[in-house]
């Protein structure tokens, strides 16, 4: 995990909780899923943005424009890039208001963490 307040990677321990809205990297030298299931969730869930760079999960069920999921976030963003794991690359960067493939109107997805530049501390709070 990122701690971005901290500017610091952070290795979970066992005692961690994961929540909503938080974002893992996981390394895997082969496919393998992992099921995660949540107890004590604070609905709706909330994820509070630094100023920076910040790890994001996306907590929707099913895909979303970009637009559309972090618009409780105004214009406090501007930057999203997530992580096609299945060619270990990133994905085109998605910008605030941008065209052709920078298009925020492309689909955030179930189950994948992202980078999200938020121009100032922010409380998010998804709107799916």
């Amino acid at each position: 995990m990122f701690n971005a307040t901290a500017q610091s990677w952070v290795v979970p321990q066992a005692s961690h909780k994961v929540v909503p809205l938080e974002a893992y990297f996981v390394y895997s030298g082969e496919p393998v899923e992992i099921t995660v299931t949540y107890a004590d969730v604070q609905l709706p869930p909330v994820a509070v943005l630094s100023p920076t760079w910040n790890q994001l999960g996306y907590s929707g069920t099913r895909a979303e424009e970009a637009r559309s999921y972090l618009s409780p976030l105004e214009d406090a963003w501007t930057f999203i890039l997530g992580f096609d794991a299945a060619n270990q690359k990133y994905e085109e960067t998605i910008i605030r208001g941008g065209t052709g493939p920078y298009n925020d109107s492309r689909l955030m997805s179930p189950g994948s963490g992202y980078w999200l530049y938020s121009e100032k501390e922010i409380a998010f709070y998804p709107s799916s």
